[in-house]
């Protein structure tokens, strides 16, 4: 992923790096190319807020939000091979979060009973 504008202390065309969270998930910071505070997708009003590689991914290639609102977390992005770190566009797929807890749940009880 590149910087399309500069930003304080940043410059144009820099390849952004991902870091991975605890759980495994990529993310990164992005800062609005003027420093005005704005909310992220998560989280408290920052200069500097952190996004989903996932959720950049999808919402840039052609899955967007199904409100529409980023904010909105009754809906989880699904990696459908299970790998967090996977975000090819074909791996990810929308769930209502009550839906994508089912489905991880299934899949637990389906593994403890291997």
């Amino acid at each position: 992923m590149r910087r399309e504008t500069p930003s304080k202390g940043t410059r144009a065309g820099r390849i952004l790096s991902p870091y991975t969270t605890d759980k495994g998930h990529l993310m990164v910071y992005l800062a609005p190319p003027n420093g005005e505070i704005f909310k992220g997708w998560r989280g408290p009003v920052s200069k500097k807020p952190k996004y989903l590689v996932a959720r950049l991914v999808a919402g840039l290639w052609g899955k967007p939000h199904p409100t529409g609102d980023w904010t909105d977390l009754r809906w989880r992005l699904h990696h459908k091979d299970e790998r967090v770190d996977h975000n090819c566009i074909d791996n990810l797929e929308w769930l209502s979060q009550s839906d994508h807890m089912r489905l991880h749940h299934a899949r637990r009880r389906e593994r403890k009973h291997e």
